[in-house]
């Protein structure tokens, strides 16, 4: 998984001489256990890491849309981990705004060093306060350990959190996995790719994935006895599946 960079992206500035590398998804949604004073948010969080010839930096993107302000640039990000807390600051301010029909936005960056990042995904479940000076809320953040193990896996470690990401992003794909007859095959890892960076990321994608891991397996345990089922696995599901999902990442 590490070799084949999955969930990081990288871009490079030739002016600058700045390399700049992102999560994927850039940035995942996250529920929240409790709030104080702001109805109807949504939050996404994010990593990034920035490198220039003077600067090596770790980010941690937090987006805000509501309608009150929170004023971000004031507060905090705390993590609840296993080993302790870790609280970092906003470094600069960053944009905020109000758009159309008085929704707020704020966004804010957060330096975040590698030995608190590699707490964070060491962790086994994950909860974040995110607080600004007006309010805060509380996350069970779940979705982003996992975004934060896989970066790491990708950009700092790749012998890091393998079997902890293949348990927490579904494990196998039962039918493509017993179609084409390996776990590793390329075009099943197209499909994992798929399931936990595009329908997973959706607000009825952990429904269907659960639907799927049921039946799906079901399904699989008779493709990966039959010739035939094989054939027509291929033809009428991963094909167009891979297809598909090709389609979606450009």
């Amino acid at each position: 998984m590490g070799n084949n960079k999955q969930f990081i992206s990288q871009t490079f500035d030739k002016f600058d001489e700045k390399t700049v590398t992102t999560s994927i998804p850039e940035k995942v949604t996250v529920k929240m256990i409790m709030t104080s004073e702001t109805p109807f948010p949504t939050w996404n969080l994010g990593i990034r890491h920035v490198r220039t010839k003077d600067l090596d930096k770790l980010l941690i993107d937090a987006h805000y849309g509501g309608r009150e302000w929170v004023f971000l640039r004031n507060g905090s990000i705390s993590f609840s981990t296993d080993s302790g807390p870790v609280k970092i600051f906003p470094e600069i301010h960053g944009d905020s705004d109000v758009h159309s029909g008085g929704v707020v936005q704020e966004r804010e960056t957060y330096p975040i060093s590698k030995e608190d990042f590699l707490k964070i995904c060491e962790s086994n479940s994950l909860e974040i306060k995110i607080a600004g000076s007006s309010s805060f809320i509380t996350i069970k953040a779940d979705k982003f350990l996992v975004l934060c193990q896989k970066f790491y896996n990708n950009f700092y470690d790749s012998s890091k959190f393998i079997d902890s990401l293949d348990k927490k992003s579904g494990g196998s794909c039962f039918i493509a996995t017993a179609t084409m007859g390996c776990y590793n095959e390329p075009k099943v890892m197209e499909l994992r790719y798929f399931r936990d960076n595009w329908i997973l990321q959706k607000s009825w994608g952990e429904g269907f994935v659960n639907w799927y891991y049921h039946y799906g397996a079901i399904a699989a345990k008779f493709i990966e006895k039959s010739f035939i089922l094989k054939k027509i696995s291929y033809l009428f599901i991963v094909k167009p599946l891979v297809y598909l999902s090709r389609i979606v990442k450009k």
